[in-house]
C-alpha cells in the first residue's frame, strides 16, 4: 500500500516501537506515546508531501474545478487525494494545505470517491481510517463490503461508489466535490459532473492506462493552468535517493519497474500516457447504449463465435427486430475476459455449455445464423485434420458459409459498427436520433472492451481522405470485432414460416370451379 505522503515520525512498526520504548524512563515513554497517539488519531495534521505531492497542491487555485494526476505506481496518488479530502472537509490542517483554496472552500459540503471494489476495500478506505481525525466522524457500510458512507460533526458528507454500479446510482445526490480514482470511466465523469453544484471539484488520479484514453481526448487539451489543472507524477519523485522527502528507495522502484508490463511501462513508472490516440469507437456510452432487459418484440437469434488457441473462445449472442434495431443480449466468458490467459475446455465442452446457454435463453431452435470469426473459419487442426467449423458441426453447432474478406473489411465493419452507435439528443435529454444498437447490461466484456479498446498508432495516410490511418490495438478487440462479424453478415429480422394446413374440401366447395362457375 502506498504510504507518501509520510507521518513526520520514523517507522512505526511493532517491534521499532516496543525495543524503543524499553530504553526509555517513564516521562520519556509517556511523551513518546502521546506522540504515537497523536499520529495515529489526527494524521492529517502531520502529513508531509513528497515534492510532486507538493507541487499538485500548489497547482490548485481558487478557481480550479478539475486536477488531472496522472501518475506512476508509487507516486503516492492515494494518500495525496484522502489529504485533499481531509482539508476539503476540516480547513486547512497543516502548513501545506494552508492555502486559499483550502482556507475557502464550501463547508459544509457533499462530496463522492469512485473507485473500483478492489482498490476501494485495500487503498482508500484504509487511507481514509489512516488520516482522517479520529471521533469526527461516524462511517457505515450501507449494505456495501466497506465502510460507503461518512458523516461528519461538522455537517460533511461523502459516499464512495465503485465503477461496477448501475448509471442511475449516480444520480442520486448534489455534490460540491468529487474525486474520481483508477481507470476512471468517461459515463462516469459525465455524470458525476452532471450532479455538481455551480462550484465544483474533481480530482481524477490514475495511472494512464488504456481505459483514461478518454481523458488525454476530452480534458487535457482544455488545460488553462488555473480552471483545470494537470500533473505527471514521476515514481522517482517519491524516490529516496532522487525525490524530495521521497519514502522508496530507488532499488526497491526499479525492481518493481522490472515486472511491469513493457508496454505499460512508462505509464507506470513516470505517469506519463501510453502511445494511444483514443478510444477506436468513441460515441459508445454505456448510459445510452446499455440496457437491462430486452423490449418486448419479435426477434431473429444470433450467435457469433471468435475461437481462439489459449484462450477460451469469445461467443456473443444478438437479436434483431422487425425494425433491424440490433441488441447483443448474452455472452460467454460471463468472467472478465481481459484477465483470462488460458483455458482447458474442450470442443465438447465448449459445445455443451453454448447449448445450455440458449436453453436457458429460451432460444435454442431458433438461431437464424451462427457466424464464425472468418479468419479462424478455415483453420485445420493437424491432429483432427478437421476446420474450426467441422469440429463444431460434429458436435451440433453448425455454422453459416464463411464471411468473404477484402481489402478494407475491418475498417468497413468499424464503419457500420460506428453508425449503428450513433445517436443524437436534444436540449431537452429527450432522443434526436436512436441508436441502431444495444447491448444488455450484463454483457460485462462486451462494455469492458468498448471503454478500454484503443487506437495504438497512425501510419501513412489514407488515399481517400488524406487523413493518418488509425490501426487499433490487439488488446481488448476480441468482443467488437464479434460485432463486426455480425454487421458484415447482414443480419436482418426473418418473418418465421408459419405452415398452413389447408382444410378438406367439402363438398359444397367442390361445387365452384377455378374460375367460379357452378358445375
Amino acid at each position: 500500500m502506498e504510504t507518501s505522503g509520510h507521518l513526520q515520525t520514523d517507522k512505526l512498526d511493532s517491534e521499532t516501537v516496543e525495543a524503543n520504548l524499553k530504553a526509555l524512563d517513564e516521562e520519556e515513554k509517556t511523551l513518546k506515546l502521546e506522540v504515537l497517539r497523536l499520529y495515529s488519531e489526527e494524521g492529517l495534521k502531520y502529513f508531509v508531501p513528497n515534492g510532486g505531492q507538493e507541487n499538485v497542491i500548489k497547482m490548485v487555485k481558487p478557481e480550479t474545478n478539475t486536477v488531472i494526476l496522472s501518475a506512476a505506481n508509487d507516486f503516492g496518488k492515494s494518500a495525496l487525494e484522502v489529504n485533499f479530502v481531509g482539508n476539503m472537509i476540516y480547513g486547512p490542517t497543516n502548513e501545506w494545505f494552508n492555502t486559499p483554496f483550502f482556507k475557502n472552500f464550501k463547508r459544509p459540503s457533499k462530496g463522492r470517491i469512485i473507485s473500483d471494489g478492489t482498490t476501494v476495500e485495500e487503498k482508500i478506505v484504509p487511507e481514509l481510517q489512516k488520516w482522517l481525525i479520529k471521533g469526527t466522524y461516524k462511517s457505515r457500510k450501507a449494505g456495501r463490503n466497506f465502510e460507503s458512507v461518512w458523516n461528519f460533526k461538522n455537517g460533511c458528507y461523502f459516499d464512495i461508489m465503485t465503477y461496477d454500479q448501475k448509471p442511475k446510482e449516480f444520480e442520486s445526490v448534489d455534490l460540491d466535490w468529487a474525486i474520481l480514482d483508477e481507470e476512471p470511466l468517461d459515463w462516469v465523469y459525465k455524470s458525476t459532473v452532471a450532479r455538481m453544484r455551480t462550484n465544483r471539484f474533481i480530482f481524477i488520479g490514475f495511472a494512464p492506462l488504456s481505459a483514461s484514453a478518454w481523458v488525454f481526448d476530452d480534458i487535457t487539451p482544455r488545460e488553462d493552468k488555473k480552471k483545470i489543472v494537470v500533473y505527471y507524477g514521476d515514481a522517482e519523485e517519491n524516490c529516496i535517493e532522487h525525490g524530495l522527502r521521497g519514502q522508496r528507495k530507488h532499488e526497491d522502484i526499479m525492481d518493481k519497474a522490472a515486472e511491469y508490463d513493457p508496454d505499460e511501462r512508462e505509464a507506470r513508472l513516470h505517469g506519463r500516457p501510453q502511445k494511444f490516440y483514443g478510444r477506436v469507437h468513441k460515441i459508445f456510452d454505456r448510459t445510452v447504449h446499455g440496457i437491462d432487459e430486452l423490449p418486448r418484440d419479435l426477434y431473429s437469434y444470433f450467435m457469433i463465435l471468435d475461437p481462439h488457441d489459449a484462450r477460451p473462445p469469445a461467443i456473443s449472442w444478438g437479436a434483431v427486430n422487425y425494425h433491424g434495431h440490433k441488441f447483443t443480449i448474452h455472452e460467454w466468458p460471463n468472467e472478465p475476459f481481459h484477465k483470462m490467459k488460458s483455458c482447458s475446455l474442450d470442443f465438447d465442452d465448449i459445445a455443451k455449455i453454448i447449448k445450455h446457454i440458449e436453453v436457458d435463453l429460451k432460444i435454442d431452435g431458433k438461431i437464424q445464423e451462427r457466424i464464425l470469426d472468418p479468419y479462424w473459419y478455415a483453420h485445420k487442426y493437424p491432429n483432427s485434420q478437421l476446420t474450426v467449423a467441422q469440429e463444431y458441426a460434429k458436435r451440433g453447432i453448425k455454422f453459416g458459409p464463411q464471411l468473404k474478406l477484402f481489402k478494407k473489411f475491418e475498417e468497413t465493419a468499424r464503419k457500420q459498427l460506428n453508425e449503428h452507435l450513433k445517436y443524437e439528443k436534444r436540449e431537452d435529454g429527450t432522443f434526436k436520433i436512436h441508436p441502431k444498437w444495444y447491448v444488455l447490461n450484463h454483457c460485462y466484456n462486451h462494455i469492458y472492451a468498448f471503454e478500454h479498446w484503443v487506437i495504438g498508432d497512425r501510419t501513412g495516410r489514407s488515399a481517400e481522405t488524406k487523413d493518418p490511418v488509425e490501426k487499433p490495438e490487439e488488446k481488448h478487440q476480441c468482443f467488437p470485432k464479434l460485432l463486426y462479424y455480425w454487421l458484415m453478415s447482414n443480419p436482418r429480422y426473418i418473418v418465421p414460416k408459419v405452415k398452413i394446413v389447408k382444410p378438406a374440401m367439402t363438398s359444397e366447395d367442390k361445387r365452384f370451379s377455378k374460375a367460379g362457375r357452378i358445375r
